[in-house]
């Protein structure tokens, strides 16, 4: 019977040396597969031209093939150096309002082709009412700002809906370099409740290589969740298969991670209140209308109960609670898409992120709804 030990002992040792090299490889799979999908992205060059006022601008009249693991699809833009809509828009007609739907690569449609993006299907369905697409990527609500102040089109914008991204334009806002970009950007600070604007000319210089990598997490969190979530939370994140088994979820309440980003976020949600009231009083200069709509980031649909999704909620009701302020009206998307249920989930690329086709249907029929639904857009005298 006693050497039966031995033999059960080296059995479970086997079996525990054999579990540990099979987790191993299937670590090493995952990782291989997330550095090969990161490494898919190839787009054609030129869409982006650096703007010594902007940080960068569209390029005018370009078209190009942007490839991904999750895509294949074209771009083009216009001559005035929009981002094209449908092909078959009606050429004769005499719309009764134009509508500037300004935002990032969310609204300039990253990851479909022309024809698919919200500003493309709303303009293509509704025929009264013609779409301009002001979504660049990368540009966060400052920038947006500029773009309105800065724009010289022919035609009168009669109707400016602002596309926030809750991702992340309330962190960029208050930076000289985007956190998931390269270039430089112009930026606002708050003096004795106006604003300033700090680092134009844009300098032509590019993130400095050595500088240390900042993540979204880093910033609005610090190291507080991190020392908070013990040695098994924190394995489990450092681990790709871990984190597809057990899907990353909060190990705080939703009201703690609100008390930290309170204090973590007031300078950022003054900038946006003031940010916000300027865009309002530059479209009123312009006799145009103004709406915010909000835009959510896939985790608040597909995880509403990680951080990430904690984040974005709160930032949510604070843009909500900033536009009631100035008396904005506000097109709450992430909200209408959340209420539709997890089926929603497949609104997104499963990978890159932004939205599919699907993704920008739903989207389009949002906006198209409450545009149809608003008071006194149907008395707007025609543009000229």
């Amino acid at each position: 019977m006693d050497e039966q030990k031995p033999k059960k002992r080296i059995a479970i040792a086997t079996f525990i040396f054999s579990a540990i090299i099979c987790v191993c490889v299937v670590e090493y799979f995952f990782v291989w597969r997330s550095n090969h999908i990161a490494k898919s992205s190839h787009m054609d060059m030129g869409l982006i031209r650096y703007h010594s006022q902007l940080g960068w601008k569209l390029s005018p009249s370009w078209q190009g093939r942007h490839s991904h693991f999750d895509f294949d699809v074209a771009y083009s833009t216009s001559s005035t150096g929009l981002r094209n809509g449908t092909s078959d828009r009606r050429a004769n007609s005499s719309p009764v309002a134009r509508i500037a739907l300004v935002g990032d690569s969310f609204t300039f449609g990253l990851g479909v082709n022309d024809k698919d993006t919200f500003h493309s299907i709303l303009d293509k369905n509704d025929a009264t009412r013609e779409y301009l697409n002001f979504g660049v990527p990368g540009y966060s609500t400052d920038q947006q700002f500029l773009f309105i102040k800065s724009y010289q089109g022919t035609s009168k914008i009669d109707h400016y809906v602002i596309l926030f991204y809750l991702g992340n334009d309330i962190i960029d806002n208050a930076r000289a370099y985007p956190i998931q970009a390269p270039n430089g950007i112009p930026y606002f600070v708050v003096d004795s409740g106006n604003l300033l604007l700090k680092n134009t000319p844009v300098p032509k210089r590019t993130k400095s290589p050595q500088s240390k990598p900042v993540t979204i997490d880093s910033i609005i969190f610090g190291q507080e969740l991190r020392d908070s979530a013990g040695f098994f939370s924190n394995f489990t994140r450092s681990s790709q298969f871990l984190t597809f088994l057990m899907p990353r979820t909060a190990h705080s309440s939703e009201e703690m991670v609100s008390g930290i980003l309170n204090e973590r976020l007031a300078v950022e949600k003054k900038l946006l209140s003031v940010l916000l009231s300027a865009i309002k009083k530059e479209t009123e200069l312009k006799s145009s209308r103004l709406t915010l709509a909000i835009l959510p980031g896939r985790s608040f649909i597909t995880a509403p109960n990680s951080y990430s999704a904690y984040f974005q909620n709160h930032i949510r009701l604070a843009v909500k609670d900033i536009a009631e302020n100035i008396n904005v009206p506000v097109i709450d998307i992430a909200e209408k898409l959340k209420s539709k249920g997890a089926q929603e989930s497949n609104i997104f690329h499963p990978n890159e992120g932004h939205f599919n086709e699907k993704g920008h249907r739903d989207v389009a029929k949002i906006i198209s709804k409450y545009i149809k639904a608003s008071a006194g857009i149907e008395s707007l005298s025609p543009s000229r």
